[in-house]
């Protein structure tokens, strides 16, 4: 055993040498790593890992729970790369990872800004635990970001510290141990939601003035810091009840693929490139010599949940019990070209069909659990073409309510394209219909989702659409407008509306709709 274990160590300073010289003797071999979305910050690294190696990394990108829940469901690659596999080692696709190796650190922690971190008694280092952050939260003091746990690895991590920290026990938690009503109440600060860490520090950076902090990567929030954009620096608190640390395991899912693995594992881990990952992604490096600063210590990690049920049950009690709700619009094209055809088989209003059945309980995955309408949860349907057409509002009044998900799909199905497309009055229909259920949502999250395949050729244009929006309430100004385009849509009319309204754009043209449906269920 003991050459095996002294391998990669040599296997660095050589290939280091190689690059040196202009290029290593290997011949080039391609590993094809599923990776979360966070890693595009190395693909520098990989770059050069490449030539001092021989070895392509060719980087998939996907969100931690849908990557898994894809590699549970058959799909095949090389290796995985998430913030962490824990989420992995319990499920099916566990037995497949042949060997891990971590890469490097980051742990999920609180960014405050600095004069809040002084109002509140947390700065100069200050001991500060769970339960401090939550009773400010409870007292109205302390409205923060962070990412949806059902969609991302670091909302998660902060969910399972806090109620792991509130519960008390000191063990791996159970969801019948979660503190109900002081759960609640810290969900009541989240001020700003998403469904990846990457969007969240932009939308940090967008609601800077209405947010007093973020929970999220320690790199996250180094990065943040250096950010110019960034008009007050963040204290970082670390809870001295418990954190999550995500150690970047890289994980070997193909054992033909050992060589290439080794040869860039031993790249990854070798001083020089250690010191690189700490400048310029802001994570801890896996060698303690290669550290260019001194790290907070992590008093205590949290013990991560026993089973993958578990895991799943805490996060269906977030999104059905303990979340604030959501009121989720869907402004949705009916218009005649939506009964073309894109090469996948079906027309548009077919594809429009199928992901309204996945939010109506019709995906029994992972994912499509997660991504179901949800108890409590008020829903509105807008279609139109010249004008707005139909226009429902649906209340969920438990988790999978038959009635909803009937209605859903009844409505799906009555859709007959036709007409031409009016987006920006249907936008401004289901704006105004927020603002003015703004009393009645009582606090909800209210987004707008936008789908269409046409150009606007009715009705206001960008420029009025831009007049009204800029004259509606503050509240109304909050609401984020997340665009989906395919056929003859226009990305570049549909990115000013994401710009505008700090949402987020997606492309249907070559990805599956219900897909997409499913991703922004993350920030809604």
């Amino acid at each position: 055993m003991r050459p095996r274990i002294l391998a990669p160590a040599l296997a660095a300073l050589l290939l280091v040498a190689a690059a040196a010289c202009g290029g290593p003797s290997a011949p080039k071999e391609t590993l094809d790593v599923f990776a979360g979305s966070e890693l595009k910050d190395v693909e520098p690294i990989l770059a050069d890992a490449e030539r001092a190696t021989g070895v392509h990394v060719a980087m998939t990108y996907t969100g931690t729970i849908s990557g898994i829940d894809r590699l549970a469901g058959g799909e095949r690659h090389d290796a995985a790369w998430f913030a962490q596999d824990k989420y992995l080692a319990l499920s099916s696709a566990g037995k497949s990872v042949r060997t891990r190796t971590r890469i490097m650190l980051s742990p999920v922690i609180l960014g405050v800004k600095h004069s809040v971190a002084e109002r509140l008694g947390w700065s100069g280092g200050k001991r500060v635990s769970w339960r401090d952050v939550q009773g400010a939260i409870a007292a109205g003091h302390f409205r923060y970001a962070m990412t949806n746990p059902s969609t991302s690895n670091s909302g998660f991590s902060a969910v399972l510290s806090i109620s792991t920290a509130l519960a008390g026990t000191g063990d791996a938690l159970r969801p019948s141990e979660v503190n109900r009503a002081a759960i609640a109440a810290f969900y009541r600060g989240q001020k700003v939601v998403s469904g990846s860490s990457g969007w969240l520090s932009d939308a940090f950076l967008a609601a800077q003035d209405r947010v007093d902090g973020i929970i999220t990567y320690e790199a996250s929030i180094a990065a943040l810091d250096a950010n110019p954009a960034l008009r007050e620096k963040l204290d970082r608190v670390y809870p001295s009840d418990g954190l999550v640390t995500s150690d970047y395991p890289l994980d070997l899912l193909d054992e033909s693929k050992h060589d290439a693995y080794d040869r860039l594992v031993a790249y990854l881990k070798s001083p020089e490139v250690q010191k690189r990952i700490a400048e310029t992604t802001y994570r801890r490096p896996i060698d303690p010599s290669a550290a260019t600063q001194q790290y907070p210590a992590v008093l205590q990690e949290t013990a991560f949940p026993a089973s993958a049920a578990a895991v799943q049950q805490l996060l269906l009690r977030f999104l059905n019990q303990d979340r604030v709700p959501a009121h989720s619009f869907y402004v949705l094209d009916k218009t005649g070209s939506m009964d073309n055809e894109d090469g996948t088989g079906k027309s548009r209003i077919q594809r429009v069909r199928e992901a309204l059945d996945v939010l109506a309980g019709g995906d029994d995955s992972l994912t499509g659990q997660f991504a179901r309408f949800v108890d409590r949860e008020r829903i509105t349907i807008i279609t139109f073409s010249q004008a707005p057409e139909i226009d429902r509002t649906f209340q969920m009044t438990r988790a999978n309510d038959p009635g909803v998900f009937a209605a859903v799909r009844a409505l799906g199905a009555s859709l007959a394209p036709d007409g031409n497309t009016a987006i920006y009055t249907a936008l401004e229909t289901a704006l105004q219909e927020a603002v003015r259920d703004e009393t009645d949502d009582a606090g909800r999250y209210a987004t707008i989702v936008l789908m269409t395949d046409g150009e606007n050729n009715r009705g206001d244009d960008f420029a009025r659409f831009q007049r009204k929006w800029n004259a509606l309430s503050q509240y109304g100004r909050h609401i984020h407008i997340f665009p989906i385009f395919i056929g003859e849509a226009n990305p570049k009319e549909l990115q000013q509306i994401a710009d505008l309204t700090g949402g987020r754009a997606f492309d249907a043209r070559s990805q599956s709709l219900a897909e997409i449906f499913k991703e922004i269920r993350g920030y809604q």
